[in-house]
């Protein structure tokens, strides 16, 4: 059994009118002293109601989990919620930066028969939160802000409805796990192969259903050459596709994105995008930049651009910008045209 981790909360509650049955409430989680812990424990805030109603009594909880080097170190965050089944829940995560702005955010559904809420992967990357320059830990304390929705009496079709949808997600996962009744071998850029069902890929995405369709060596022989995209990779992508999930997408994000702006997996690539901009550095951000140009990636160019404006004198002094003088002329004059048009503003 892990050590729990003490920790300081605050907490704020607003409740929608009775006749509508919604109940609207937020809980701010404030860990003291994030900056110096090692966060090889789970942490663990302590139990609070929900408008006094011992029914809807939570908790929230930070996972550790280490892939490789400690550099990518990250938490996870669960949340187990008591809540009498008449209820179904929306919980919406985010953290609050020194600007008490709210970054990263991410939501999650109860489900109606456990009262269990799936984990939310990789929601803090933990070295990445203790550079002080990302603002996200104020005098050594990090905050999460918990926002929940919830419904009573006539929601339950609704969660009739969430259960079956996870229900069927589960069922996509098996296959994802199993060659049974697989029709088609796709093999990655090292000649690794992965077994897959032609009609998921060809559902999920118009590029794999356009091979399928047409009378083109993937379709007679049975097998997808993919070049560029290397094993892990492809192993993420087709769980997204089967499942709607991805595992180590904060490593994989570069990849993914690319290979789902292959591919037209749109929500895919809006999950990249977020994860890109959540975690884009003085550093970073002219190759981050150049990523989301090439991939037609709108919302995260967008967002590095911001990035870049707020932060022009040392992203201009980068090594990168000098770099993208002589390889990318027309992005430089973006950058340029979004610094002088901002200060013009201000």
């Amino acid at each position: 059994m892990n050590s729990r981790v003490p920790c300081s909360v605050r907490s704020n509650q607003s409740v929608m009118p009775d006749q509508i049955t919604l109940l609207n409430a937020s809980f701010l989680w404030t860990i003291d002293n994030f900056s110096r812990l090692n966060c090889q424990n789970e942490i663990v805030s302590p139990k609070f109601l929900i408008n006094s109603d011992d029914h809807l009594q939570m908790q929230l909880f930070l996972f550790p989990k280490t892939n490789g080097e400690q550099t990518n170190s990250s938490v996870e965050v669960e949340l187990v919620s008591p809540l009498v089944p008449k209820y179904q829940s929306r919980f919406i995560f985010s953290i609050i930066n020194s600007k008490d702005e709210k970054i990263k955010t991410c939501s999650l559904v109860s489900d109606i028969k456990t009262n269990y809420v799936e984990s939310i992967a990789n929601f803090i990357n933990i070295n990445h939160a203790k550079e002080p320059e990302n603002g996200l830990i104020v005098d050594g304390n990090i905050r999460i802000l918990c926002e929940i929705e919830t419904i009573g009496g006539n929601f339950q079709k609704l969660s009739r409805e969430s259960a079956s949808k996870f229900q069927l997600s589960k069922d996509m996962e098996f296959f994802f796990h199993n060659e049974k009744f697989s029709d088609v071998v796709l093999i990655d850029s090292t000649g690794k192969k992965i077994h897959a069902h032609k009609l998921l890929l060809a559902a999920r995405s118009t590029v794999f259903a356009g091979m399928f369709e047409h009378n083109m060596k993937e379709k007679t022989e049975g097998t997808v050459t993919i070049p560029n995209i290397e094993y892990d990779c492809l192993k993420e992508m087709l769980r997204f596709i089967y499942t709607g999930k991805v595992e180590n997408l904060e490593n994989l994000a570069v990849d993914l994105l690319s290979a789902s702006d292959q591919y037209a997996l749109h929500d895919l690539k809006e999950m990249c995008e977020s994860v890109l901009s959540s975690t884009v550095t003085t550093e970073t951000a002219i190759a981050t930049l150049v990523i989301a140009d090439k991939h037609s990636a709108s919302i995260l160019k967008s967002d590095v651009l911001k990035f870049i404006v707020d932060n022009s004198k040392d992203v201009i002094a980068t090594v990168g910008f000098q770099s993208l003088q002589s390889s990318h002329i027309d992005l430089v004059k973006e950058v340029l045209c979004a610094v002088v048009n901002a200060r013009a503003i201000n």
